[in-house]
């Protein structure tokens, strides 16, 4: 009973403060900032750094308009919006070994059939004394599991799409931090709730989700030195 209480006392604590808790995470990963943007909490990762970027698999390029001066950005894609394009599922990054400060790999690796290649390759190219940012989706979340519960599907989960936009990895939190410590040491590690539409409940799912991100995280975000 007492244990009950301890924690519904800790979520609402967190969803008056809109703070986060991330139990049992490595040291340096809690704080009383807003989870609610994940762009938002990869530019925190970042802070004050400066120096060649390179976001693997960034898509149209979002992030490069949002980062500060003083930073390089590149794009290595396949889609039009790319600095340079890269076929990723080859397994291969075309640059020289430390070539950048900062890498961002976001919402990619489950895209990825050789994902492990693509974790060794972001190895060899961040210089030591950089950081590597992961993002990935929790794919056990307890509204994943309701659908597919009642039978229904995800657009990321559609089958026989062949568009490349297909989660052909299906981790859950623990899969992601343990896959990620293959060959990277993470330093903070922050769980995200946030719904495509932003809807009033978004802060008390986000608390839930610093108590229990098995259940309740959409994203895991993870800094990692390099």
């Amino acid at each position: 009973m007492m244990a009950g209480r301890g924690f519904w006392n800790r979520t609402a604590s967190l969803i008056r403060s809109n703070t986060r808790f991330v139990p049992n995470a490595p040291t340096g990963s809690l704080g009383a900032k807003s989870l609610m943007d994940k762009d938002k909490i990869i530019l925190e990762m970042i802070g004050g750094r400066s120096g060649k970027l390179l976001d693997v698999g960034g898509g149209n390029g979002i992030l490069g308009t949002k980062l500060p001066k003083g930073i390089e950005y590149i794009n290595l894609d396949w889609s039009k919006y790319a600095t340079i394009k890269c076929d990723l599922n080859k397994g291969k990054i075309p640059f020289k070994s430390r070539s950048f400060d900062i890498v961002i790999c976001s919402e990619v690796l489950e895209h990825l059939f050789n994902s492990r290649a693509i974790l060794k390759e972001i190895k060899r190219v961040v210089k030591k004394g950089g950081i590597v940012i992961f993002t990935m989706p929790n794919e056990y979340n307890l509204y994943l599991r309701l659908r597919y519960l009642f039978g229904e599907n995800t657009a990321h989960n559609k089958p026989f799409q062949g568009n490349g936009e297909q989660h052909v990895n299906l981790p859950r939190v623990k899969d992601i931090l343990d896959f990620i410590r293959e060959e990277f040491e993470p330093v903070e590690v922050r769980y995200l709730f946030i719904s495509h539409k932003k809807y009033f409940f978004d802060p008390l799912i986000n608390a839930l989700a610093q108590v229990m991100p098995t259940l309740f995280c959409r994203n895991v975000i993870i800094r990692a030195k390099g």
